[in-house]
């Protein structure tokens, strides 16, 4: 099994069923969260701010300032 596995037929057949898989299965890739910190004013005081869209989720945003004191 291991000099298939190795071999150019084995290695071939591997990557076809690999792309097979992906066409047919698709990928579940989660969209990344996207980080901007910026060093203007201090628009909040409040340690956790919170701003919900409810017409589009992903405007939704939440801010944790860990340096603010509770």
């Amino acid at each position: 099994m291991a000099r298939f596995r190795h071999g150019a037929l084995g290695m071939s057949l591997g990557a076809a069923m690999t792309g097979l898989g992906n066409v047919l299965e698709g990928r579940n890739v989660e969209p990344t969260a996207i980080v901007v910190e910026h060093d203007e004013g201090e628009p909040f005081k409040e340690r956790v701010v919170m701003r919900l869209d409810p017409d589009n989720p992903a405007d939704s945003i939440v801010m944790i300032r860990t340096w603010i004191e509770k």
